[in-house]
């Protein structure tokens, strides 16, 4: 918020008082009032029926979010098993390797 100055000084003529005026009639006419919200506009029972709805989308959203969360930690067990099971095949290579040299 920025309030409005006059660019004339308080010693000016009636020109200032008119400017005064103007500014005080503009800050009136803008007040900075909070908008009513549309849903008080809506009956006990059209408010309700709202929520309800809202619930359920957000209930959706996050069972979506989950089951892609949880996709992803399959996709995951799945990379790491396969990286586990040739890290394993590596360890057992390079110990019969080294048996041989001994």
């Amino acid at each position: 918020y920025s309030p409005i100055k006059s660019s004339h000084s308080p010693s000016s003529s009636d020109s200032g008082s008119e400017s005064d005026a103007s500014d005080k009639n503009e800050a009136q006419s803008n007040p900075r009032k909070r908008k009513r919200n549309a849903a008080s506009d809506l009956s006990v029972v059209e408010r309700r029926e709202k929520r309800k709805m809202m619930n359920r989308v957000a209930a959706q959203n996050a069972r979506d979010r989950k089951k892609h969360y949880v996709e992803d930690l399959e996709k995951k067990v799945l990379l790491l098993e396969a990286q586990n099971k040739q890290l394993l095949q590596e360890n057992q290579s390079l110990k019969e390797h080294t048996t041989t040299l001994a």
